[in-house]
């Protein structure tokens, strides 16, 4: 198995995740594994990249999701600088960059999110997520009809970042929250959720026969998949 990529550690006197320009060589790092817990060594050659390493070899093979671990740890460590946020096209948002109104970080009744973008008139729930914490299905039900949730799989930015200088790393990552569409998946998209202060429409599908009421970005038939097929008039 190969060793994972250990962007960030754990620094144990603080709690905060730093990167490897931040610390001592070796022991003296004073970090831990932000996926095992296992302490790390600095190493700060001058030939090679300097990188984060195990300590003991046997965590190597009980740790492979290091890397995950750290972005996670890290989006939340520095979200307080995020000020815009690129997303997959939607209908509702023709401009992908949304500009970030507030944040808001932790869970939201009891649902593993990350954090919260209030963007524009939008709610986004944000779950970032990788192989070994996957996204909860539990999250479409869950949350209200007014919240849209986007997925972010961290481990799709893994050969963007391994290649990178670890010194601007905290820097690369933000920048991918905010200018790269890599890794994001709308679960629930704007259109899809309920805006009861904007105006509604009564939709009827004439394929399938389907009828709904919502706002105007909201002409997707979920049956047929399509609005090609979809015809509204305002709700009084």
């Amino acid at each position: 198995m190969n060793k994972p990529f250990i962007p960030f550690g754990i620094q144990k006197s603080t709690g905060k995740l730093v990167d490897i320009s931040a610390v001592h060589s070796g022991l003296d790092c004073n970090c831990s594994c932000p996926g095992c817990d296992g302490d790390l060594v600095a190493k700060k050659g001058a030939t090679n990249r300097w990188h984060f390493s195990h300590h003991q070899l046997a965590a190597d093979d009980s740790c492979s999701f290091a890397f995950e671990a750290g972005l996670r740890c890290i989006i939340s460590q520095e979200l307080n600088r995020l000020r815009d946020m690129f997303v997959p096209c939607t209908a509702m948002f023709k401009n992908r960059n949304l500009t970030v109104d507030a944040i808001e970080i932790g869970l939201e009744d009891d649902f593993p999110i990350d954090f919260i973008v209030y963007a524009q008139d939008a709610t986004i729930a944000v779950c970032l997520t990788h192989q070994h914490h996957s996204f909860d299905n539990d999250l479409l039900n869950g949350l209200p009809r007014n919240v849209a949730i986007l997925e972010i799989r961290l481990h799709e930015y893994y050969s963007e970042l391994k290649g990178g200088d670890p010194t601007t790393l905290k820097d690369v990552v933000l920048k991918s929250l905010s200018d790269c569409i890599t890794g994001k998946y709308w679960r629930r998209s704007p259109e899809k959720c309920d805006f009861p202060f904007r105006p509604q429409y009564a939709f009827g599908c004439v394929n399938c026969g389907s009828s709904w009421q919502g706002h105007e970005y909201n002409n997707l038939c979920d049956e047929c998949c399509s609005p090609l097929m979809v015809l509204w008039e305002a709700v009084s």
